[in-house]
């Protein structure tokens, strides 16, 4: 009987469950058929309740005729189905113009704004709402264009100064002006001391000083109304390089003189004042050859192939009494190169050997080989004729003495010819 109880009890309880698992599915089903979400019920239509918000903008809920049992939503306020505030926007920036207020149209045709360049060239600061200035590729090589901060490479010699050239790389088209000098360090242009430096100046680290004169450049380059002063001499005295007898006629022109004249301009006077002492002592000697200290130095370079170098001072070689000497212009004045009691010649002319280098003497004296030693007194001639007449030959004149004496002229023994006896 217990057994019968139990059965009917479990019978009644899932007849229940299954009435009420079924009435909630039936009522979903009219409410799925009969009602729907709107923006708003019109005509026949039933309100059943407004909506949430998420079911926006679909406001309320209606039904078809009327509304069924559990259909309605519940809510009596409308949702708010205004759309969501925009995000603020930043204002605008200002225009390509006003921060590239010259752009060049190249910058315009291949140049733009955006938020990033991505694989472009990003050169500089964009405009409106854009952070970056962006362009395809640099401007061309040497035209000197500049978009933002691409600028176009350099092209060297091109007469536009660009950006990357300095006076170093390039002082074609970077070079300093008047006045300024190329420091190599810091590759820009600086002021020159030395261009406050005159004519008549030279700079030597920075500070002007005294041009030094420059020698036979026919410049006055210290200024002061004088062409080549104290620069020794120069033999060549017609420019030509050779001293022969055109420099000799010159050089006659400017003997005693001790300032320039009209036949002995400035830079002749120069040339043939050796020792700088404003006189140019050039007096002929007794056998008139060319005397004088000034005079001898000239005499050293004759026939020699000089010219009168820039910047350099010929040589004179004047020497005192019992100096060697291979010529009497070596001499000071009142001395002559001696070779010997009996010359440097013999009475045929043949250089005698071993007398190549002579002494500088005075008058009546000769070169021993180590000192000026007084000349013996010769017994003078009385013949009346010379060598190269016919009488000096004839026995009967008693002028030809075989194995004694004849009379001859010769300069073997002094600067003037004079008439010695000779041993034959």
């Amino acid at each position: 009987m217990k057994t019968m109880h139990k059965r009917i009890i479990f019978v009644l309880a899932l007849t229940i469950f299954s009435l009420l698992f079924y009435s909630e599915d039936a009522k979903a089903d009219i409410c799925s058929s009969r009602c729907w979400d709107d923006r708003s019920c019109s005509g026949s239509d039933k309100f059943a309740g407004f909506n949430d918000k998420n079911k926006c903008p679909y406001k309320v809920k209606c039904c078809y005729g009327y509304v069924p049992s559990g259909c309605t939503t519940g809510s009596s306020s409308a949702p708010d189905c205004s759309p969501p505030p925009s995000p603020p926007q930043p204002p605008p920036g200002p225009t390509r113009s006003e921060i590239y207020p010259s752009e060049n149209q190249w910058c315009v045709r291949n140049c733009w704004a955006d938020n990033g360049c991505g694989g472009s060239l990003s050169c500089g600061r964009g405009w409106d709402r854009f952070s970056s200035y962006c362009c395809n590729s640099l401007p061309p090589r040497g035209s000197g264009i500049s978009c933002g901060s691409c600028q176009a490479l350099p092209q060297c010699n091109n007469g536009i100064k660009e950006a990357g050239e300095d006076c170093v790389t390039c002082p074609q088209d970077a070079g300093c002006s008047a006045g300024q000098r190329c420091e190599p360090t810091t590759k820009v242009c600086i002021e020159d001391p030395c261009s406050r430096c005159s004519s008549t100046q030279q700079c030597v680290n920075g500070a002007c000083i005294a041009r030094a004169e420059i020698c036979w450049n026919n410049i006055d380059d210290n200024g002061n109304g004088q062409i080549d002063e104290n620069c020794g001499g120069c033999a060549d005295l017609n420019n030509d390089g050779r001293v022969e007898f055109k420099d000799f006629f010159i050089l006659g022109d400017c003997a005693d003189l001790r300032s320039p004249s009209a036949n002995c301009n400035a830079e002749v006077f120069n040339k043939v004042d050796w020792d700088d002492n404003n006189f140019v002592d050039a007096k002929p000697e007794e056998n008139n050859e060319v005397g004088g200290a000034d005079g001898k130095c000239f005499r050293q370079y004759w026939g020699k192939n000089v010219r009168c170098e820039v910047g350099q001072k010929q040589e004179c070689k004047v020497k005192a009494r019992e100096a060697t000497c291979a010529d009497s212009s070596e001499c000071s004045n009142g001395l002559f190169c001696s070779f010997g009691a009996t010359g440097r010649y013999d009475t045929h002319g043949k250089l005698r050997e071993g007398t190549i280098t002579g002494g500088c003497c005075g008058r009546g004296e000769y070169w021993n080989g180590r000192a000026c030693q007084q000349q013996a007194s010769r017994e003078p001639c009385t013949c009346s004729y010379n060598p190269f007449e016919v009488e000096f030959w004839n026995s009967k004149n008693n002028c030809l003495k075989p194995n004694e004496w004849v009379c001859v002229g010769t300069k073997l023994f002094s600067p003037t010819e004079e008439e010695v006896k000779v041993p034959i």
